[in-house]
């Protein structure tokens, strides 16, 4: 596991007026040459805690390259009605939620 920090947090493309994705950019702590070790196709996860305060785990796919050197960068549907809605059509978990509702 690598320790990170939210670095960045940008809205993009559009849905009902208001952004439809943002996109997270975490630092690494371990430094600007320091790479996550994933293989094709696998994803990275991150823990929290929800809004009560419990422990949630999440996975998402990697939207940097995986060998991008100091930071990942994941996209989640934007905050709102816009991640309720994914959530009711099965397109992002609850836990996914929950977790990027933490950032």
């Amino acid at each position: 596991w690598a320790p990170c920090l939210l670095e960045a947090r940008e809205d993009f493309g559009e849905w009902r007026g208001g952004p439809a994705y943002t996109a997270y950019r975490f630092k690494l702590k371990q430094g600007s040459k320091a790479i996550l070790p994933l293989e094709l196709g696998q994803e990275v996860t991150f823990v929290g805690l929800d809004d009560r305060n419990r422990p949630v785990r999440a996975s998402f796919p990697l939207a940097s390259g995986r060998r991008e050197p100091g930071y990942v960068e994941i996209v989640a549907p934007a905050a709102g009605a816009r991640r309720d809605a994914r959530v009711a059509m099965g397109g992002c978990t609850p836990d996914q939620k929950a977790v990027v509702d933490a950032f």
